[in-house]
């Protein structure tokens, strides 16, 4: 069993875990370890923080532990697709081998993708993210991403774009919108497959989902916990 979804203590944005400290830690790795599932997708807002503190802490903890962990990095994009502006949310789930995605590619990648925020002229950058205010208000384009990532891998692509189905995600589009259908095939067409649950799987494999002729091709849901809190990986 995987689950590629969940956030560790001190994740930048909706924490539930309480003051962020080693029992804290101590707790959350604990879980992790005694749990049925395999492979975790450590997930941080705009962010590899929690992923890295996540492997370096449960190294320590358990220096013979076999569980595995994938960098995952929430984002949220500029494109809308719902009725109420809800910004759609992709992840960028990297390889985990650092010979492929070496830790100065995966800082390359931070550091190069501008957000929609400005200051003093210029376009924060997701690495130059501080303050609270600026992880809740963050956006970033899906053109922007498209570009970083081959300018940072070129051809290789050791990663894979998630986009959410449902709450912030594609399931959620304003049917009546012709330009809200639009910009959700085309996040469609750029993620490789989808968080959600069984009652997604059969519109993501379905080829004729997208609103023109085009042949759209069939597409894995995957299910993740999102745990932000103790409570949420019980």
């Amino acid at each position: 069993r995987w689950d590629l979804h969940l956030h560790s203590p001190g994740t930048k944005l909706s924490s539930g875990y309480g003051v962020v400290n080693d029992e804290a830690w101590d707790k959350y790795l604990t879980i992790l370890e005694q749990s049925e599932v395999k492979v975790f997708g450590i997930t941080d807002y705009f962010s590899l923080d929690g992923y890295r503190e996540t492997v370096r802490r449960y190294s320590e903890k358990f220096p013979n532990g076999e569980k595995i962990f994938f960098p995952n990095v929430e984002l949220r994009l500029t494109e809308s697709v719902s009725n109420d502006a809800r910004n759609v949310h992709t992840h960028i789930l990297f390889d985990n081998d650092q010979a492929v995605c070496t830790p100065e590619k995966l800082d390359q990648v931070l550091a190069d993708l501008e957000t929609h925020i400005t200051r003093n002229g210029a376009n924060l950058r997701c690495s130059e993210l501080s303050s609270q205010s600026d992880f809740e208000s963050a956006t970033v384009s899906i053109s922007e991403l498209q570009k970083v990532l081959k300018k940072v891998f070129g051809k290789t692509e050791p990663y894979l774009i998630i986009t959410a189905a449902n709450n912030d995600g594609l399931r959620g589009v304003n049917t009546k919108s012709a330009r809200s259908l639009s910009i959700s095939d085309e996040l469609d067409k750029v993620s490789h497959a989808f968080f959600g649950s069984s009652k997604n799987t059969d519109h993501f494999l379905d080829s004729s989902r997208y609103e023109n002729d085009e042949s759209a091709d069939e597409k894995p849901v995957f299910c993740g916990s999102d745990a932000h809190s103790f409570n949420d990986l019980d």
